[in-house]
């Protein structure tokens, strides 16, 4: 045997055994495998040649594990090629030969299919890239959940080289600090060659008080790392004895502790809190234990360079459910900056690494994968080192916390002790009427939600508000607010003297001002017309104003203009003094008589064209002039209808634009007033008003009575409103099983800026309703009102007639909304390339900067905050719009593109 020289560098020693290999193969059949681990060493299978192994294995001498021969087809072999694995590399210009680098994530982190443990109880894995992102804080707190449901929870604590775990629950009780652990078992499993066995009851401690797992028969078993006191460096000396490595399926140390687990204790639940970073017991807890995993980031550089390695192995192992966890969000006016960063990096990541090609959401849609479960700053979480902290942090916000939505995600509501089976059954047993009523909350089409010419369906379709007092103020004679904000209906309520005195009552108004007031319409939709208004483009300001004030006459004095007479309507005008005069002698009448007009303009964002500023001059005039009555007469008053972008961007031909603030009011909608709505209909619809018996859940909405006018007005909050919505389709749902039902409808019905249009909400409803009673095959599989499925079908509908409507309220951008499709089929896009879309558009009297900023402004364009370095610019659409405009959402595939990769 020759002597062989010293080799003192990795690449010195690798070289050296590719030239071997090589040198042994240069005659006769045969293949080899060079495989290098995560210590750097190496080991030789060679394929149907086992002659050559001895030459090798001398050769080699002490640089090298082992020289094995396998036959081709056979077990090594296969794992060897494994398709989940990287494909093994033939080495340059000796096609036999293959060399594999193991890489110390890759030994663990590929233990699919036949590798994976065959496991009774459920496992949640707990991993996070780095330290001190609350990640064992969240692992018990989401365990005392789960025990307060009355389940059996199992914590083991494998963060071996930094462990914590029972020191949560030391405070109490010092004993737990010196329980025998994981360490001790595995070692003792291992020293004794698997052959005695082990009292499972010596390696944890059990956590059964009442105040803190409440009192369902719940109970948390705690598996320590180990016990850190006692003996010195004993347990160092113990951890340095666990091999981590999976290699495989023969006996497993780790394998044989979940076995006895799950024979002896037999738990509901399983909770692993594994160690920070990329290393083998990660890999191992979760991609050969885990049914479950919670994976936890911080929005900053590092962390998402964890993510971009992990998204690539969650890829490979499409079997395991993961959730993001963004974890702690801080305090503002940090917490915005972290949220944005996060979510965008993540978003870019997965549709980059991980999303196919149908299947990429919108970026705030918070039922994909991408989107991450928030965590915020708490003091308590810190330092959690009591039983008072613990309930507290558990108990937060009434439960309603991150660490119950963690618990519920590791136990759907179908599996909960706690289900109402009452509730459900009452649901199910009257579901077709309820249905039916849902269907009825919206009457006709997508413009007809709004009925209101009766005070029956005024008394059950409109929704009063503390906050329509201003309808009765007379200095407020501005109203902003987006169409289907409500304004058509609140001149209807007003148009029904009955309706309008139980309405002020409400506001705290005197009743007897409106028996004096008259409520006549200034302009609507169809009258004037837009080719009236247009005859004014020329015209001085002076004579727009006087235009508006003869207007105005004509409507005090209950006069049309014939087609035929508007153009010298238009073109005459009288002097600005006479108008005057006439105005100021009807207001005299007025005053004499004690009567009051209000009169009501609407439309004028569709009425009036936007070229070359018409409109804003007009509204400008329009505002000026009523500016001036205000402060003249008295008794002829006003409510302009105007939305609220053309009154901040086109409403620019006005002195002292800032003195109108004190003369406007703002119509918008919060959320659960939206919901709220829904129950006002719906329990009409069910029957209430005439004593049939109602369900359960729906008598339990929170009512306020108004009297047989206003009717019943119900004032569910937030946390009522998610409790409905959980009744009405299940604890959870969305693509990944994630999202709460209150969560994903704000979502899907918002648009950028988080707005929502009543008709957008009402019809999700009353589509979805209609489409379920329409399957006569679907049926109520789980005790709940709606199948989500068909939530997701009204969601396209809701998109298409919302689209409609804007291309209404904003005809100039309709070529957007119409024909952008035919030359985008995808987003996300860059900026060139929508740049290059717009263009093709061609919108008069727009440029494409203009455009785009317009689309953001009314919430249809999102551009992104965080773009990589050197990339330009990207814009999304919402759902809202994307569906109805026949757009889609990128794949990879286009996403890598996007960014000139191959």
């Amino acid at each position: 045997m020759d002597t062989m020289p010293t080799l003192n560098t990795f690449e010195a020693i690798r070289d050296k055994v590719v030239e071997v290999v090589k040198s042994t193969l240069q005659s006769g059949e045969g293949e080899a495998y060079i495989v290098c681990n995560v210590y750097a060493r190496f080991s030789v299978y060679i394929v149907n040649r086992e002659e050559a192994t001895e030459a090798i294995r001398n050769s080699l001498e002490s640089y090298i594990d082992q020289v094995v021969a396998i036959d081709k087809g056979g077990y090594i072999y296969e794992d060897l090629n494994r398709k989940d694995l990287k494909k093994p590399q033939p080495i340059q210009d000796e096609p036999r030969i293959y060399y594999i680098d193991r890489s110390s994530r890759l030994t663990n982190w590929n233990t699919t299919g036949r590798y994976s443990h065959n496991r009774k109880s459920p496992t949640a894995c707990f991993w996070s890239f780095k330290g001190g992102l609350g990640r064992t804080s969240a692992l018990v707190l989401a365990a005392v959940h789960l025990a307060r449901r009355g389940k059996k929870v199992v914590l083991m604590d494998f963060d071996l080289e930094a462990p914590g775990l029972a020191s949560i629950f030391a405070y109490q009780n010092d004993e737990f600090e010196r329980v025998k652990g994981i360490t001790d078992y595995l070692t003792d499993l291992l020293a004794t060659s698997y052959n005695v066995p082990l009292t499972l009851s010596d390696y944890y401690f059990t956590i059964n008080q009442q105040e803190i797992i409440g009192s369902k028969g719940g109970e948390i078993i705690v598996f320590p790392a180990g016990r850190i006191e006692g003996e010195e460096n004993l347990y160092l000396t113990k951890l340095s004895k666990i091999t981590a490595p999976f290699i495989s399926n023969q006996r497993f140390a780790i394998d044989e502790l979940f076995n006895q687990i799950n024979e002896e204790l037999t738990p509901d639940h399983i909770l692993v809190d594994t160690r920070t970073g990329l290393n083998d017991l990660g890999g191992l807890f979760l991609f050969r234990y885990a049914d479950v995993a919670f994976v936890f980031f911080f929005g900053n550089k590092q962390n998402m360079y964890g993510l971009e390695t992990l998204l690539t192995e969650f890829k490979a192992h499409p079997d395991l459910v993961f959730y993001l966890i963004n974890s702690p969000v801080p305090k503002a006016p940090l917490a915005e900056e972290q949220r944005s960063y996060y979510l965008e990096k993540s978003y870019d990541l997965f549709s980059d690494i991980y999303y196919t090609e149908d299947s990429t959401p919108f970026i705030e849609d918070e039922t994909a994968p991408h989107f991450p479960i928030e965590i915020p700053y708490n003091d308590l979480a810190v330092l959690l080192n009591s039983t008072a902290k613990l309930k507290s942090l558990a108990d937060e916000l009434n439960g309603d916390n991150p660490y119950l939505r963690i618990a519920s995600l590791i136990t759907p509501a179908t599996q909960a002790s706690d289900v109402h089976q009452e509730e459900i059954s009452e649901l199910e047993s009257s579901s077709t009427h309820v249905l039916e009523a849902f269907r009825d909350i919206v009457p006709t089409s997508a413009a007809g939600e709004y009925e209101f010419d009766t005070l029956e369906n005024l008394t059950h379709n409109f929704f009063p508000r503390k906050d329509y007092k201003f309808i009765f103020d007379r200095t407020k004679y501005l109203i902003l607010g987006e169409k289907g904000a409500g304004k058509t209906a609140l001149y209807a309520a007003l148009n029904n003297a009955e309706y309008a005195k139980a309405l002020a009552r409400y506001c705290d108004v005197s009743p007897e001002e409106l028996g004096i007031t008259e409520w006549v319409k200034g302009m609507d939709n169809n009258y004037p017309t837009k080719a009236v208004f247009d005859q004014l483009e020329g015209v001085e300001d002076k004579d727009r104003r006087v235009f508006w004030k003869r207007f105005l006459l004509k409507s005090l004095n209950n006069e049309t203009i014939s087609d035929a007479d508007w153009g010298s309507f238009v073109a005459q005008q009288e002097l600005e003094l006479k108008v005057d005069v006439e105005i100021s002698n009807f207001n005299q009448r007025l005053q004499q008589t004690n009567k009051i007009i209000n009169v009501v303009y609407d439309y004028l964002d569709v009425s009036i064209s936007e070229n070359h500023n018409l409109r804003g001059k007009l509204v400008s005039a329009l505002l000026e002039v009523w500016r001036e009555i205000y402060a003249r007469y008295p008794n002829i008053r006003a409510k302009i209808f105007l939305r609220k972008d053309i009154y901040e961007s086109e409403v620019n031909y006005v002195t002292d634009k800032v003195k109108f603030h004190n003369h406007l009011s703002e119509i918008s909608w919060e959320y659960d007033q939206l919901l709220n709505i829904i129950w006002k209909r719906l329990r009409y619809r069910v029957g209430i008003e005439n004593g049939s018996p109602p369900n359960r859940w729906i008598m339990d909405i929170p009512t306020e009575n108004l009297g047989p006018i206003l009717g019943e007005l119900p004032s569910a909050n937030e946390q009522q409103n998610r409790a409905i919505l959980t009744q009405l389709l299940g604890e959870y749902m969305g693509g990944n099983n994630k999202a709460f039902p209150y969560n994903w409808i704000l979502y899907h019905v918002s648009d950028t800026k988080r707005r929502i249009q009543p008709r957008s909400l009402l019809n999700l409803f009353s589509e979805a309703a209609r489409q379920q009673l329409g399957d006569q095959e679907e049926s109520n599989h789980d005790g709940t009102l709606f199948t989500p499925k068909y939530m997701e079908l009204a969601n396209q509908v809701v998109s298409r007639r919302r689209v409609e409507d804007i291309k209404e309220e904003y005809p100039t951008l309709s070529p957007v909304f119409s024909s952008l499709s035919s030359y985008l089929t995808q987003f996300p896009v860059a900026e060139s390339q929508l740049d290059d879309a717009l263009a093709k558009l061609r919108i008069a009297n727009m440029e494409i900067q203009d455009i785009k900023k317009k689309l953001e402004d009314i919430g249809v364009l999102y551009e992104y905050k965080f773009n990589r370095k050197g990339v330009e610019r990207r814009y999304h659409i919402p759902d809202l719009y994307l569906i109805g405009m026949g757009l889609k959402r990128k794949g990879p595939g286009a996403h890598k593109a996007l960014f000139g990769k191959k």
